[in-house]
């Protein structure tokens, strides 16, 4: 079972990692441990807050929602398709749909700053594709610091 916890982004521009909760007023705090027995509550911006998904890039890195992950299929072998038995490359939104209340991710088009309107895959998080001898991801950005990066305003 996977950790429950949330980042967020403070006025001053620094991330907080820990449990979420909001205040009577409504504003939302990171609840973030800064000593083996000492915690501190950090305003967020809510535009800014993601929740952990459970998995880890190819360097340790936590994937949140509103990461942009790059998805590299070493090998991948398709008969059918004119891109076979090359390395293949997308780049990813991780996204949490309330909806269906699981973690999904759309491909976008770094070069054209546009996100596909379709779910990659099935439309659930898996960067597990068979027909590749190797999968990897990795990090490489978020959609609250990067919004440029994905025609996103601020």
């Amino acid at each position: 079972m996977r950790e429950i916890r949330f980042r967020g982004i403070d006025k001053r521009g620094i991330w907080h990692y820990g449990y979420l909760w909001e205040s009577p007023e409504g504003l939302r705090y990171i609840k973030e441990k800064i000593s083996r027995n000492h915690w501190a509550d950090y305003q967020v911006k809510l535009e800014s807050i993601g929740q952990f998904t459970g998995l880890r890039d190819k360097n340790g890195e936590e994937i949140y929602d509103g990461d942009i992950v790059k998805h590299i299929r070493f090998h991948w072998y398709c008969p059918e398709h004119p891109e076979n038995n090359t390395d293949l490359i997308d780049n990813n939104l991780i996204i949490y749909s309330e909806e269906d209340r699981a973690f999904k991710s759309k491909i976008i088009d770094l070069t054209r700053n546009k996100i596909s309107g379709k779910f990659s895959g099935e439309g659930y998080l898996s960067f597990s594709d068979e027909r590749a001898d190797k999968n990897e991801i990795e990090v490489i950005g978020n959609i609250y610091e990067n919004p440029k990066l994905l025609g996103v305003k601020k």
